[in-house]
Formats: structure tokens, sequence, C-alpha cells
């Protein structure tokens, strides 16, 4: 239905600032809940995501989602680094 190719930039879900001004006014979601119960994915949420807003994407500075040394919010995804890597990993204290 909305293809993910291999060249499309994918964003994750981790971090968001969305225009909820916009999304209400394009009904994004009704498409997100039309493709939540009719298709699977993946990465679910993201996915549709990624999928639903194509091309109206404003990306974060890295200090938003990446633990840079300016990092404004650190986002750990999956394996939390204070149960798997205590002291280990930079901001793992954190």
């Amino acid at each position: 239905m909305y293809p993910i190719t291999k060249n499309d930039i994918y964003i994750n879900a981790g971090v968001l600032l969305l225009n909820l001004k916009n999304l209400r006014a394009d009904n994004v979601n009704k498409s997100w809940i039309n493709l939540a119960e009719k298709e699977s994915f993946p990465f679910h949420d993201q996915d549709i995501i990624n999928l639903t807003c194509k091309g109206k994407i404003v990306f974060l500075p890295p200090e938003y989602n990446f633990a840079t040394d300016n990092a404004k919010i650190i986002h750990f995804a999956n394996n939390k680094p204070w149960v798997h890597y205590p002291g280990n990993l930079k901001f793992a204290e954190l």
C-alpha cells in the first residue's frame, strides 16, 4: 500500500515532535488506525508513521535522539544500558 524502500529516509519513533494541528487537518489518525487494523508491520507504529508522513518529515538535530556529548534527550531502545551494560556505555548511569 505505502511502500518503504531502501532509498527512503526512515525515522525512528523514539523521539518525536509532532505538528498536531497539521496531523488533525490531514486526518492522519484515521490512516494510522486503518493501517494498524488491516496491516502487519515489523516496526508497528514506527512503520506507520514513516509511511503516512513520507515527504513531510523534518529532522531534529542529532543531540535530540543520540548520545552525543551535547545530548538534549537520551533515548535508549531495546536493551536498556542500565540493565545490560551498567557502567560500560556512555550515559548508562543516567
